[in-house]
């Protein structure tokens, strides 16, 4: 089987202390999905691999085109001042305080499938962008809690 190799931004978009914030993971899950699911709608056309959960608490996905990393992580921010956002969690205390904080990495570099189609799955793909984006997740932990 051959293997695609493709340059690739990938971000990784983690929420700050969730195991601390939230009392049910179900919390944190509701709103990872709703973003990732903003995301995926508004930027459908140009995804590598749609944003998906990773690790319970994070969601991850990946473009080719490097300049929309501006502009998703733009839509992330709008997404979360939204009143949409407040309405559709506003079960959620720290949704309605605006007391989310989240750690958001990108990563640049290649990405490592067999197909277009394991390239659709985040448990599939792999490759040096992925790993790069959460590692510059974890720097942001380091440095806020420096």
């Amino acid at each position: 089987m051959k293997s695609l190799k493709l340059e690739a931004i990938y971000m990784y978009i983690d929420i700050s202390s969730s195991r601390h914030v939230f009392s049910t993971l179900h919390d944190g899950t509701k709103i990872l999905t709703y973003l990732a699911d903003s995301i995926n709608n508004a930027y459908q056309e140009h995804l590598l691999t749609p944003f998906t959960i990773k690790d319970g608490d994070a969601i991850v996905g990946g473009v080719s085109d490097f300049q929309l990393l501006p502009e998703i992580y733009n839509h992330c921010l709008t997404i979360y001042y939204s009143p949409e956002f407040k309405n559709q969690l506003s079960s959620i205390s720290v949704v309605v305080d605006e007391a989310l904080n989240f750690y958001f990495g990108a990563g640049i570099g290649h990405i490592d499938t067999s197909s277009d189609e394991a390239l659709r799955n985040i448990n599939i793909v792999n490759g040096s962008s992925i790993i790069n984006a959460i590692e510059a997740s974890e720097m942001a932990k380091t440095i806020v809690k420096s």
